[in-house]
């Protein structure tokens, strides 16, 4: 398992859930014209990205990649 992909996977898991609060606090702070509700819009979409990209990077850290023989004759001697 490599700890630092999996260390970057949960922070952009974390970022996206920063991101997706911070754009449903944003309509009770400010007042809401087309300009805002399109910030709020954007906003939401780059944080369910962020997550996605994060659940992604997390579960290619913890499966173990699966490493392809060199030589196809080693393989086989080694199978019999």
């Amino acid at each position: 398992m490599d700890r630092k992909q999996l260390t970057a996977g949960l922070s952009e898991i974390g970022l996206g859930v920063i991101l997706f609060f911070s754009a449903l606090e944003l309509p009770s702070i400010l007042t809401i014209d087309t300009t805002m509700e399109l910030l709020i819009f954007i906003l939401k979409v780059l944080s369910y990205i962020s997550i996605v990209i994060g659940i992604i990077t997390t579960i290619m850290a913890i499966i173990p990649e699966v490493k392809k023989p060199k030589n196809k004759e080693v393989w086989v001697e080694k199978k019999k």
